[in-house]
């Protein structure tokens, strides 16, 4: 049966398109220069004698410019963990990082009002605990953009 990692390292793969709009296992393979069989066999969900290693995952990852199989490792974690995407804020203006800690402030708000819709119909549902976690996943993406901002600013 295949893991949560290795259905993240084929979903990747088959979701991979390169800048000619080729797609697929063998679009992802040429474009890191390996074998498109050797590779395909790595990352097939149902392929249980060959892995890609570390380094080939990071690969696969920064080629695709996809990163859910970093959150699948990140939840899997025996204590689940979070990755947050920061952005390059090396030149940084007032006027953006007062944006910046605004839309934080947004963001914490519409977490607040969704923690208390959810409260306040006694149950609280998955869906609206789905969206109460996006919203916090939004809260701790905005917390670390204002931070990379503020980090730009140091001399």
């Amino acid at each position: 049966m295949a893991s949560d990692i290795d259905i993240a390292v084929d979903k990747t793969a088959r979701n991979f398109k390169n800048e000619k709009g080729e797609r697929g296992f063998t679009a992802l393979a040429e474009s890191l220069g390996q074998n498109p069989r050797y590779f395909s066999n790595k990352v097939s969900a149902g392929y249980d004698d060959a892995h890609l290693n570390p380094n080939e995952l990071l690969a696969v990852m920064n080629q695709a410019d996809n990163y859910e199989l970093l959150h699948t490792y990140a939840r899997l974690c025996r204590r689940p963990q979070v990755c947050v995407e920061l952005g390059e804020y090396s030149d940084v203006s007032d006027v953006a990082l007062l944006d910046a800690w605004l839309n934080l402030q947004i963001d914490q708000g519409q977490t607040a009002d969704a923690i208390k819709k959810a409260i306040a119909k006694g149950d609280i549902t998955r869906k609206a605990f789905n969206e109460i976690d996006r919203e916090m996943h939004e809260d701790i993406t905005c917390m670390f953009e204002l931070r990379a901002r503020l980090e730009g600013l140091v001399r």
